[in-house]
């Protein structure tokens, strides 16, 4: 591999891995103090050229700018209503599993769970103890990217154009088989339940962004 060539794809993994942190953190759990600090300093106009992505950023953004003193609560709130059914509607939500929208009866912790906990082992991810959920969780599956890139990224640091190549077919064969299975599908979910702009906007960045990883993955591949 030519070094221009090495430090392109050095970039591009770096702000994957760094892209499906930042998203998996907003679905883990609600957005706290802090983050909601860091939030208001980013500068989501420069953020992506990608159109769903442009305009997703451009609702949360647009969320953000009002600036209200209980944005926390509303954030909170609106969390509960969308991913923990606690909306008007008793039990409607977009829960954030695989297995609710892959299993026939749409119940957590099916085979989806099974699969994507046999893959994790495979590749020596240790689960985080402070993170209770099923593995199937749209945060686990999205870390379990962001830790390809890196397991990637040192492939590349050793000049291991096997192990690179083993890495990209990895990260294809986990985003065709289990995120883009289920994850359009939910964010449809997302968009319909919310009460802000902000979860709204998430969901369209996270759309957006995996169908344009699953694009680079093809023409890397290719």
């Amino acid at each position: 591999m030519e070094e221009s060539d090495r430090l392109a794809l050095q970039e591009i993994l770096n702000n994957s891995a760094a892209m499906y942190a930042f998203i998996a953190r907003l679905y883990r759990q609600e957005v706290d103090k802090d983050l909601l600090s860091s939030l208001h300093r980013l500068d989501f106009a420069a953020a992506a050229d990608e159109p769903e992505i442009a305009a997703g950023y451009r609702m949360m953004e647009g969320f953000l700018r009002q600036g209200n003193d209980d944005q926390e609560v509303e954030l909170a709130v609106d969390y509960a209503r969308i991913f923990l059914g606690c909306g008007p509607k008793q039990g409607e939500g977009a829960f954030p599993y695989e297995s609710v929208y892959t299993s026939p009866r749409g119940l957590i912790m099916q085979e989806a769970r099974d699969q994507v906990v046999a893959v994790y082992r495979s590749e020596g991810m240790v689960r985080d103890s402070s993170f209770s959920e099923p593995e199937d969780h749209i945060a686990f599956e999205l870390v379990f990217m962001e830790y390809l890139c890196r397991s990637m990224l040192k492939a590349l640091h050793q000049e291991d154009e096997e192990q690179v190549l083993s890495c990209l077919h990895k990260q294809k064969e986990f985003l065709d088989q289990h995120l883009m299975n289920w994850v359009p599908g939910f964010c449809q979910d997302v968009e319909r339940i919310a009460a802000t702009d902000f979860y709204r906007g998430l969901a369209k960045v996270t759309v957006g962004y995996l169908r344009m990883e699953q694009e680079l993955l093809n023409e890397l591949l290719n």
